[in-house]
């Protein structure tokens, strides 16, 4: 039996392996899935998720740095494995020796790059990053086609693929109309280069939100994002995919006091009770990825009942009020995010009422938590 930290994530693979099945579905047999999981797979463990989509199937991954890629690899994870950010130019030997291939949109880099290829008697593979309307890295559209005829003349690099990104395919604008512009500039480029004999594997650009909505998007690959862990993007048609959450964050009470009325609650005792009451004392905060913002505003479940966060959430402790609630004790499991029974509370409600999106409510669960799969 596993013994439990005082809190711990638990990660439902079936519910990935159900959710990759829901995006093969959706795109057309000719376009590859590529799922993205960097991050520690969004707070759900790099390692695990790759081999839950392995087992159905999957053979390409977008990672944000080499170290990710090298872990990959190291576990036995092979075919595409693309690093989507900047590489320090002192791992480009190692890129290279664990065949990762790696995002391009400077000339200087192709030099080192192609240098460093040279030396290991290798072929590196590239992916030409180009920024069609969200103005971060990568090529303007205006330079793509220079760019891909000077990396043709160095023999060590090969022009694997070409990629975009779409930042707005989840606006709530209906027509989606910055993201067709998008669209067609990406088209117009990829038209263009192979119009001057330059063969591209992949081309890409659709995330999570211009998978579901966007079939034009797709190209020959797609790189689903939040929609793997069980997560629907906004201003998008629901009914198109069945996803299931694949993730839930747990603690125990370890405590409950009996407060008295007008007694203020943790440190600069924001809350204060407004009648004699019963507070669970819990052993998790901030430093396990319980945001502070959550003070006086969050909630938790325990036995299958909602009861609200009380005071301002500490680094290690947090209190919620119970007074309300039925056969509650010291050792109860409470959860954070997840559901229990028919009571559920998900990574969009706590963004919702912390003003920020559902991936930093993932992504700050951290690594250090401990991580029980099933």
């Amino acid at each position: 039996m596993v013994k439990l930290n005082n809190c711990w994530v638990e990660i439902d693979l079936g519910a990935i392996q159900h959710n990759i099945k829901q995006i093969v579905n959706l795109v057309d047999k000719s376009v590859k899935v590529m799922p993205i999981i960097k991050a520690e797979a969004y707070g759900h463990g790099l390692i695990e998720v790759a081999k839950a989509c392995k087992n159905e199937g999957i053979d390409a991954f977008g990672v944000a740095t080499v170290e990710e890629g090298i872990r990959l690899r190291n576990e036995g994870i092979k075919g595409l494995i693309l690093v989507l950010y900047d590489t320090p130019s002192d791992r480009i030997d190692q890129a290279i020796l664990y065949d990762l291939s790696l995002s391009l949109y400077s000339k200087n880099f192709a030099k080192v790059l192609g240098n460093e290829a040279e030396k290991q008697k290798k072929k590196s593979k590239v992916h030409l990053a180009v920024d069609t309307g969200m103005s971060w890295y990568g090529l303007p559209i205006d330079k793509v086609l220079d760019f891909a005829k000077e990396l043709n003349s160095l023999k060590a690099i090969e022009i694997e693929g070409i990629y975009s990104h779409c930042p707005q395919a989840d606006s709530a604008d209906s027509d989606k109309a910055f993201t067709k512009n998008q669209i067609q500039k990406f088209n117009n480029v990829i038209v263009e280069l192979e119009r001057n004999a330059i063969s591209l594997k992949y081309c890409h650009m659709a995330n999570s939100a211009a998978t579901i909505s966007l079939p034009q998007s797709h190209f020959n690959m797609v790189r689903p994002g939040i929609m793997l862990y069980g997560i629907c993007p906004d201003n998008v048609d629901k009914s198109k995919v069945d996803l299931k959450p694949a993730l839930s964050f747990k603690t125990r009470i370890i405590q409950i006091r009996d407060i008295s009325k007008n007694t203020p609650i943790g440190y600069s005792g924001t809350f204060t009770t407004k009648r004699n009451s019963k507070i669970a004392i819990l052993p998790i905060g901030y430093s396990d990825g319980v945001s502070r913002f959550l003070s006086n505003k969050g909630e938790v479940i325990i036995n299958s009942q909602k009861f609200p966060v009380v005071g301002n959430v500490c680094m290690n402790i947090m209190m919620v009020d119970i007074t309300d609630g039925v056969n509650i004790n010291t050792g109860d499991e409470v959860t954070i995010l997840g559901t229990e029974g028919k009571i559920s509370i998900s990574a969009n409600d706590i963004a919702k009422t912390r003003n920020t999106i559902s991936y930093e409510v993932l992504t700050n669960l951290g690594i250090n938590n401990q991580r029980i799969y099933h």
